[in-house]
């Protein structure tokens, strides 16, 4: 499973098998966002069939769905997410491990765009104990579409690296994008039990 975004005016992921649907989803009035207390969230149970549940907290935010399960508007920006098996790219470390991670998606990137592309690379603190990365690439101008950056933040949770994404187009603001992607994954709660999806 690949984390990449086409350079198009909307999210449209790419990979080796074809993005799934997250036949996990679960789907509720609003557009799959669901109300609580503390403002909107979008709950995953047993994600892909990884046995990994989490729910995405956009707390006050504005936040909607739409017709892809990993795809959200955040305040309108837009917002996907992914988690894969840290297995195949198990190192030593989990820097060295999202190292490897990105290494294999911007190789991926590279060939599906036919030009060759070189991430920078940076760490993010997203909670006291836990390191991630922030990623991304220009996207070259030749292509076709109002997509000027690509910019990512993944982490390490257990046996999986999840990945938040976004697409900088014309006139957003890259501070805001990394702002509220940072935002979401220090939300993020996960579960080893299915999460309740009561709504209040």
């Amino acid at each position: 499973m690949r984390l990449f975004f086409l350079a198009t005016n909307l999210l449209l992921g790419l990979t080796q098998t074809g993005w799934s649907q997250a036949t996990s989803f679960v789907r509720v009035r609003e557009g799959g966002i669901l109300h609580t207390s503390t403002g909107s969230a979008a709950v995953f149970n047993d994600y892909k069939g990884m046995g990994l549940n989490f729910q995405l907290n956009f707390g006050r935010a504005y936040a909607t769905a739409t017709e892809r399960p990993t795809v959200f508007f955040v305040d309108d920006l837009m917002l996907q997410l992914i988690a894969v098996k840290a297995a195949p790219y198990r190192k030593s470390t989990a820097a060295a491990t999202l190292r490897a991670y990105i290494t294999a998606e911007a190789a991926f990137a590279s060939q599906a765009m036919g030009i060759p592309l070189t991430p920078r690379i940076d760490a993010v603190q997203v909670s006291p104990s836990q390191v991630g990365t922030w990623w991304g690439y220009a996207v070259p101008t030749e292509t076709p579409g109002q997509t000027k950056q690509q910019v990512f933040l993944t982490f390490m949770q257990g046996d999986f690296i999840m990945g938040l994404g976004s697409a900088k187009l014309n006139g957003e603001s890259l501070p805001s994008i990394r702002a509220m992607l940072l935002r979401t994954a220090r939300a993020l709660h996960f579960s080893a039990l299915p999460i309740a999806e009561a709504k209040k």
